[in-house]
């Protein structure tokens, strides 16, 4: 193995792993399954000129229908060391923080219509250091160019309305699968066993799923024009050549045994990496892996907790999630906004837009919902409004 380790000591005098670029989605915070700990482990022990938020980061599905609106504290340390970092920081929603891509609020009318009263974008925006955008482009060392985005634009079993049963009973499957790593793990003091991928192969339609979103992938790669995508989605982390010659990349999650990201290092090896209190997992693009120990690399340190800090910026990160409780609350009626890839660059496959949370009829200014499954993304761009992709000028801050 060949990934090179970029150890480098900061003005403080601590020594931290370097990288250029980190990728990192589905950290579900807000839920029992986040690896709040090794978040803060790793984030306390790296920098990085470059992080981008692959989607999932918060999980406001589940605040929303828990009624959980509140970090613990290693959440709120985690959250409070990727909003204290010097690197350029970029966050694109995915689809269990969605409410962040923007939203249309519907207010009923005296006849008892729902009529579009407004539409709030967010992409764009700044929120606490975090520059929000759909989606984003990255030029790799080799000058590749790759798509990166959540991945839920290229799952069909979320954008089908016929087949939210399955994909919920998915999202359960694996759910339970890191819950039963995480008892093995703690019984057997260890963090060596991962279920993801044995119930990925051994329940059909997980495998279905992951098959069209790798699919959907390289399509709307190949037609698009870029090399690679780079996403997260289903949590099961990979590289691979797709048969169409895209590179896939899939940085994993931080709901399974351990916090996940997808990096390079300086000469343009890349890697998915497992932050594990004993040392570094590293799998390369060809399958391999190797474990580094903290206590080999002269740094034992990385492995252990950081002294617990309330600043600044611990405070944004219970602000945020408090913004975020307040847009569920206060917009009565919003519905997210759905995903719209750039409009020079339209994904063909089904767009069902989320249902008003009312039986009542909407007016003639509500935005018309697609009459069948086969109503396809660039024939709704329009009203997805093209400001939504990441592909705007600077960032603006966003107003609480």
């Amino acid at each position: 193995m060949t990934f090179d380790l970029d150890i480098r000591t900061g003005n403080d005098g601590r020594a931290r792993l370097h990288f250029d670029h980190i990728f990192i989605s589905d950290i579900h915070f807000l839920t029992k399954q986040c690896k709040a700990k090794g978040l803060a482990r790793m984030f306390a022990n790296t920098d990085f000129d470059n992080l981008t938020l692959v989607g999932d980061i918060f999980d406001f599905w589940h605040a929303q229908d828990q009624e959980q609106w509140s970090l613990s504290k290693w959440q709120e340390q985690a959250v409070g060391h990727i909003l204290r970092s010097d690197g350029q920081k970029t966050y694109l929603p995915g689809n269990h923080d969605e409410i962040l891509r923007g939203h249309y609020i519907y207010k009923p009318g005296e006849d008892g219509t729902l009529a579009l009263q407004e539409y709030r974008n967010t992409i764009g925006k700044n929120l606490f250091g975090l520059s929000i955008q759909n989606d984003s482009t990255y030029t790799d060392k080799m000058g590749r160019r790759f798509f990166v985005c959540h991945g839920d634009m290229f799952d069909n079993k979320l954008r089908s309305e016929k087949d939210q049963g399955a994909y919920k009973v998915g999202d359960t499957v694996i759910e339970t699968c890191y819950l039963t790593e995480s008892f093995l793990n703690r019984a057997l003091n260890t963090e060596e066993i991962s279920l993801v991928h044995i119930f990925a192969q051994s329940f059909a339609h997980i495998a279905e799923r992951e098959t069209n979103i790798k699919a959907n992938a390289g399509n709307f790669a190949r037609s698009s024009g870029y090399d690679g995508i780079i996403c997260g989605h289903s949590h099961i982390e990979g590289i691979e050549t797709l048969d169409n010659g895209t590179l896939f990349i899939n940085d994993g999650s931080s709901t399974g045994h351990a916090p996940q990201f997808f990096a390079e290092d300086k000469h343009g090896n890349m890697a998915i990496l497992t932050w594990r209190k004993k040392g570094l997992l590293i799998k390369d693009e060809t399958g391999a892996s190797e474990f580094c120990r903290w206590s080999d690399l002269g740094h034992p340190e990385f492995g252990q907790l950081p002294d617990l800090v309330d600043d600044q910026y611990t405070a944004d990160a219970a602000r945020l999630v408090k913004m975020a409780k307040n847009m569920h609350k206060r917009l009565d009626g919003a519905v997210p906004m759905p995903y719209a890839p750039p409009a020079h660059h339209p994904l063909k496959g089904p767009l069902i837009m989320p249902a008003v949370s009312s039986d009542a009829p909407r007016t003639d200014k509500a935005p018309k919902r697609p009459d069948t499954a086969t109503d396809t993304l660039d024939h709704n761009a329009s009203a997805m409004h093209a400001s939504t992709t990441s592909h705007a000028s600077e960032p603006q801050t966003l107003n609480l």
